[in-house]
């Protein structure tokens, strides 16, 4: 009853011309079925499910929870960019002691749009401004590990975290630190269940001097992998397993 509520009000929406962008809040109970995508940002997450994008339009439901202290008067920004324009819009949280809701909302936009929640892109597309905050976060978590290593690293709700167990839904990186010049190269190498991918990545320098290669693996299958990484003068090795 709830997925045929959702299309005739979708239908609804459509039929009025609501072609370019619709947001409207609905009934919670609507979304209790539902399988969302969960998508962590730095100080909270939104959860989101595509109905449908024929090209022309697309529509979510979308809704998530944040710390409120970091949000601008317990509001969540929506902004939508298309080509040669940018919409804003901020929709009202629902203060708890230590949190703020937003509740289900409906959105219908235009194919050729994207949609950031507080900066996140409901699509799972990363923009600039992710990656610059990414950056940042792993540089902290470098200038936090006193030796040198191959470490396994972890993003849970927007943070970066040392973790010796991954799982399959861990969004997984590995990080090198190797205190040399800051010009030196490395050789990676990934074995992945038998499988071998090799790949030259230059070290980067933190703001305290830290040199660091951060690793990108994403979500892991389950399965077993070595990682291994040489530069001039030394070799690390790291064997894990997902589950």
């Amino acid at each position: 009853m709830r997925r045929i509520a959702v299309f005739v009000v979708l239908s609804c929406f459509i039929s009025l011309g609501f072609s370019m962008i619709y947001i409207h809040q609905i009934d919670p109970s609507i979304v209790k079925n539902f399988q969302p995508r969960v998508l962590s940002g730095k100080n909270g997450s939104i959860k989101v499910v595509k109905l449908f994008d024929d090209g022309k339009e697309k529509a979510f439901i979308m809704w998530g929870e944040y710390s409120g202290r970091f949000l601008n008067k317990y509001k969540f920004e929506v902004m939508i960019r298309r080509p040669g324009e940018t919409h804003t819009y901020w929709i009202e949280g629902e203060k708890r002691v230590d949190s703020v809701l937003l509740k289900p909302c409906i959105l219908i936009v235009s194919g050729d749009s994207e949609i950031y929640v507080n900066k996140i892109n409901i699509e799972g597309k990363r923009g600039a401004q992710e990656e610059r905050e990414d950056f940042r976060s792993i540089e902290k978590l470098v200038e936090t590990v006193k030796a040198d290593g191959m470490y396994l690293v972890v993003l849970k709700e927007g943070h970066y975290s040392l973790s010796d167990k991954l799982h399959v839904n861990d969004e997984a990186l590995i990080v090198v630190i190797h205190r040399f010049k800051k010009w030196d190269k490395a050789t990676v190498e990934m074995r992945i269940n038998g499988f071998s991918i090799s790949k030259q990545c230059t070290f980067s320098m933190s703001k305290k001097g830290i040199p660091y290669i951060a690793i990108k693996l994403g979500k892991l299958k389950v399965g077993s992998y070595v990682i291994k990484v040489s530069t001039d003068t030394k070799k690390y090795e790291r064997k894990f397993t997902v589950k």
